[in-house]
């Protein structure tokens, strides 16, 4: 199974990814698979990002002025099907400032593309995080939010060397630094109103996704899985994104 298939039921158009473990890859995978149905998409971050390489976006915009980014979509669009937006370059290693929410709302409000997907987060490479007070920057018009978790955290000890914000996660999930990372750790932190989905629009769908999962740690991911479900989740996806096919196994009712 794909990620279009695991994650989208109802051609869901605006998706946010957030957390840690995998959201890059899992944009542009999922813009890949949309893009291999003919559809055109937006991918951006309400963050920052690297610049995408040929792989992962056809070609790179970069305006401070929203009317310019729009202006340019209906260009590409005429010959692309995967368009990266942000508005400048901000490191010498790459690294792209993305766009303002409202941009987001503005793009799908105009339905230049069939989906815009974002990277509505940061977690400075871990696999798993609790956010801090600005974030997630969730845009108003997001139709499906993915919290991601990356499996190899379980059982890691909880500090800043394994996780991002581990004050936070601290706070949300009422553990000690230095303990254990379990499954019941990452679900509090996935579900929680102040977690992994804090300002999501109230109508937008949420489905976690675990990433990272081959055999030996599938039935980790299960366990993950079904704290989730019980906690609320109505799906849950197991997944190694950057694996043929992506997706292990949907648990929970689609």
């Amino acid at each position: 199974m794909n990620l279009v298939e695991a994650l989208l039921t109802d051609n869901e158009r605006v998706v946010a990814f957030v957390g840690g473990g995998g959201k890059t890859t899992s944009m542009y995978r999922l813009a890949s698979e949309l893009a291999g149905r003919g559809e055109r998409v937006v991918v951006t971050t309400t963050t920052h990002i690297m610049v995408p390489n040929e792989r992962e976006a056809e070609s790179l915009i970069l305006f401070e002025d929203v009317a310019q980014i729009v202006d340019e979509l209906k260009k590409r669009f005429a010959s692309q099907h995967v368009v990266a937006v942000g508005t400048r370059v901000v490191t010498p290693q790459g690294k792209i400032k993305g766009i303002p929410p409202e941009w987001v709302d503005e793009i799908a409000r105009l339905s230049i593309a069939g989906h815009v997907v974002v990277e509505a987060d940061g977690s400075a490479g871990m696999p798993f995080k609790a956010p801090a007070e600005h974030e997630p920057v969730i845009p108003a018009s997001t139709d499906l939010v993915v919290p991601i978790v990356g499996i190899d955290v379980l059982g890691a000890p909880l500090s800043a060397e394994t996780v991002h914000r581990p004050e936070r996660v601290i706070a949300i999930a009422r553990v000690a630094l230095g303990e254990p990372v379990t499954a019941e750790v990452v679900a509090s932190v996935l579900l929680h109103p102040d977690g992994a989905t804090k300002g999501a629009p109230t109508a937008a769908q949420i489905v976690p996704l675990v990433n990272k999962v081959d055999d030996s740690r599938l039935d980790l991911a299960r366990e993950i899985a079904r704290r989730l479900i019980d906690g609320g989740a109505r799906r849950v996806v197991l997944a190694c994104v950057k694996e043929e096919p992506p997706v292990r196994e949907v648990m929970g009712a689609k």
